[in-house]
């Protein structure tokens, strides 16, 4: 049987348990679905976290329960919701890896501060525990202001990798930021080997 070991993961196969976190950038829930989509198409198995905001609000975007039924029909897992469902991550060691997509200010915060109340920040925190990676696709109004430090903490910790981000409206929005969702699975690649994908900040452009 074929071993490969990638960032510290045996594997036996090419297939990979992902962990998809999910927060409440809501132009960006349409975006993380088919992200999910992608990566259940390229054989991988994907159980989705939904925080509070994106499974008990309704916006113009959509409603809570629309965004759990897609998730979990793209998936074919039910969401975990809460901190319950999210909490055996760590103990039962249920993922290779865990994608945060997208990922808030306040998620940042949460994650960057071990605020675990819950369900994203807890499955990353338990997700932690195994010493395998985290990838963070930031979407945030306040990533240059407010928000800086969290982003700089986590860019020191173990473990935890950055889609690569910009200022996606440097002259309307001058310290948001968000992730080029496009090199998502690169960044992940380069996780699974220990690496960042580089350059970290690059201009964006849609």
């Amino acid at each position: 049987m074929l071993m490969v070991i990638l960032g510290g993961i045996i594997m036996t196969s090419n297939k990979l348990s992902i962990a998809f976190g999910v927060t409440g950038a809501y132009h960006q829930l349409e975006t993380a679905l088919q992200k999910c989509r992608e990566i259940e198409k390229q054989g991988h198995e994907v159980t989705p976290v939904l925080s509070p905001s994106v499974s008990n609000i309704s916006t113009k975007f959509g409603s809570g329960n629309y965004w759990y039924t897609n998730f979990q029909k793209v998936t074919k897992r039910p969401p975990i919701t809460d901190i319950v469902g999210a909490e055996p991550f760590g103990p039962h060691d249920l993922s290779d890896l865990m994608v945060i997509l997208p990922c808030t200010g306040a998620t940042l915060a949460r994650i960057a501060n071990g605020l675990n109340e819950h369900s994203v920040s807890l499955a990353a925190k338990a997700h932690l525990r195994t010493q395998k990676p985290i990838i963070i696709a930031v979407s945030t109004n306040d990533g240059l202001s407010l928000n800086s430090t969290n982003i700089a903490k986590l860019l020191n910790m173990s473990n935890v990798y950055f889609v690569p981000f910009g200022q996606d409206n440097p002259v309307n929005k001058p310290d948001s930021l968000m992730s080029d969702f496009r090199l998502l699975w690169d960044s992940v690649e380069c996780a699974l080997k220990g690496e960042q994908l580089q350059p970290v900040l690059k201009e964006f452009s849609n």
